[in-house]
């Protein structure tokens, strides 16, 4: 028998598919993960929801490089990749010593932290991009 909160609530599959592309929710499971250690399903469950965002990230970079650069566009989405990929490497280098001076819990908040700093990137692109881009022309 559901309570009249549970039938009410919103479908869990909804929050599932959305949830991975909202930084703060990245920031609360992190955070739940090292305090509470829930069970370890429950932590495979929420890496199944971490692609959808990284993909609709990847996807529009990419495709705003093709668009900007379109003569050039392999050798944007190359640098892309590059920049990606040094990121990529050098994060798991610096993340033992922000643990072991942090500890997880805080050492974790800081990769959230960053996460919603950046999350209004899109807003502030979307309204001073095109001053941006008339200030520093590329010319190709």
């Amino acid at each position: 028998m559901l309570t009249e909160l549970q039938s009410t609530s919103v479908p869990t599959p909804i929050i599932k598919k959305i949830r991975g592309t909202l930084p703060p929710w990245k920031f609360c499971t992190a955070i739940t993960y090292v305090l509470l250690n829930p069970h370890l399903t429950t932590s495979f469950e929420d890496l199944t929801d971490e692609p959808i965002g990284q993909v609709m990230i990847m996807n529009t970079v990419q495709n705003y490089y093709i668009d900007a650069f379109e003569k050039y566009a392999a050798s944007a989405v190359a640098g892309g990749a590059l920049f990606r990929s040094i990121v990529g490497g050098l994060v798991p280098l610096a993340a033992p010593g922000l643990f072991d001076n942090l500890g997880y819990g805080w050492g974790v908040s800081v990769f959230g932290f960053i996460s919603v700093a950046l999350a209004p990137a899109p807003l502030f692109f979307y309204k001073y991009g095109e001053a941006i881009r008339e200030r520093f022309t590329v010319v190709l």
